[in-house]
């Protein structure tokens, strides 16, 4: 994360956006509270601190997801002059719900 994002982010930002991205990873539901649980389970803290530790992430003004998807861009295009992506459509009609993701090939 340092490596990627660390001239993009202050040293705390980057740290806060890896705590969030382990907790993801471990979570089985994406919501705050179990986001935020999953990483106080990894961390050895208790799950209040965890789950308030997720939610000032997110209401973190200083971490720009514009700003951070150019870095995120080059790192996974590398020095590629091409690539060939596929995207993936899904309208949920019954929650009128739309899901749009773009996989590179």
């Amino acid at each position: 994360m340092t490596d990627l994002f660390g001239q993009h982010l202050h040293a705390a930002r980057v740290l806060s956006l890896a705590n969030g991205v382990a907790g993801v990873l471990s979570a089985a539901v994406l919501s705050l509270h179990a986001i935020g649980h999953a990483y106080a389970q990894l961390a050895g803290i208790t799950s209040k601190s965890g789950i308030k530790q997720v939610d000032r992430l997110m209401g973190n003004d200083g971490i720009s997801l514009d700003k951070l998807m150019s870095a995120w861009i080059g790192h996974v295009v590398g020095g590629a002059s091409q690539i060939c992506v596929a995207m993936d459509w899904t309208d949920f009609d019954d929650d009128d719900h739309t899901t749009l993701c773009i996989y590179q090939v």
